[in-house]
């Protein structure tokens, strides 16, 4: 009567991830924290020296500032 034939099932998977996730590398990330901290570039100058995204290396330089608080205290 009822057929057991699922579509889902039979469907092909062709999921592409749309971004390639962390193109950059993890020295470069680094080198422009430091460059920021020390003041010598500010965040969008230092983001395009070292091909980092400028979002991130403002969260990674307010992460490590905080740290380098606690430590103080």
């Amino acid at each position: 009567m009822f057929s057991r034939w699922n579509p889902r099932k039979d469907m092909e998977r062709n999921y592409q991830q749309k971004t390639e996730q962390q193109k950059w590398s993890q020295n470069g990330m680094e080198s422009a924290i430091q460059e920021v901290i020390k003041g010598r570039m500010g965040y969008s100058a230092a983001s395009h020296a070292f091909s980092v995204p400028r979002t991130t290396l403002i969260y990674r330089v307010k992460i490590t500032q905080k740290r380098k608080r606690q430590k103080k205290d």
